[in-house]
């Protein structure tokens, strides 16, 4: 199954990622963006998600850039460059509240999947110690070994719960070189702060055209999907 899953990947990305890079070093900033905008955000790798980044900043869509980079960070959170070049792009920037962290802290040491994977293991290892501790009681207690098993399950519920908040409450960076927080979805309603370029948010709810975004300052108010560029989703629908 894994490798049909990796046949069928390289079949139908192989050669958009390609031609971008190609087009990227010929630089034909426009022709790299749009092969790789061929490839669903849901299934870019973070090298992918990185070189946007870099094709956008060219192009001088620096908040589509640093949205970019927070989606590589997401999938790759101990990269170096994608952490050199967050900070490069942010200290390009006017004032701006600070970021927005992951909506779990472990998530910048370890992916979602990561933290599945080993939790799975660890669960697994558990059972069949158990096992095999019951077919010979020679080989010591179980308890150990249904404390790995609880574990394991616990660690695969962070995971997911995870994963399901991060994928509702997405980052989002405003695109636009200033945007108004309101207090309701809409162009009458009421100025609570002013948002600049750049600026790295959480979306909180989404309504028709409008998104409830929180800033690093827990500021909240409504602002334009329109200004917004969501990390880790094809639009912000």
């Amino acid at each position: 199954m894994i490798w049909t899953w990796l046949v069928v990947s390289l079949c139908a990305f192989g050669a958009p990622l390609d031609e971008g890079v190609v087009a990227f070093e010929e630089g034909r900033l426009q022709a790299a963006v749009t092969s790789w905008e061929e490839i669903p955000s849901q299934n870019r790798g973070w090298v992918v998600s990185y070189n946007l980044s870099l094709a956008k900043y060219r192009q001088g869509e620096i908040g589509e850039a640093i949205g970019l980079l927070r989606e590589a960070k997401r999938r790759h959170p101990r990269a170096a460059r994608v952490h050199h070049n967050l900070a490069y792009l942010r200290s390009e920037l006017d004032a701006v509240p600070r970021p927005v962290g992951e909506v779990r802290p472990w998530l910048d040491l370890l992916t979602v999947g990561e933290l599945g994977l080993g939790s799975g293991v660890l669960g697994l290892l558990g059972l069949v110690g158990v096992w095999r501790r019951r077919r010979d009681g020679t080989l010591g207690p179980t308890r150990p070994w249904w404390a790995a098993w609880g574990m394991g399950l616990l660690g695969l519920w962070i995971a997911s719960q995870a994963a399901v908040l991060a994928n509702r409450q997405p980052v989002a960076v405003v695109t636009a070189s200033e945007v108004v927080l309101r207090d309701t979805p809409a162009l009458d309603g009421v100025s609570r702060a002013e948002l600049g370029l750049g600026s790295e948010v959480r979306l909180v709810q989404r309504r028709g055209d409008w998104c409830l975004i929180e800033d690093g300052r827990s500021r909240r108010g409504w602002v334009s999907k329109h200004s917004l560029f969501v990390a880790h989703a094809e639009s912000v629908d």
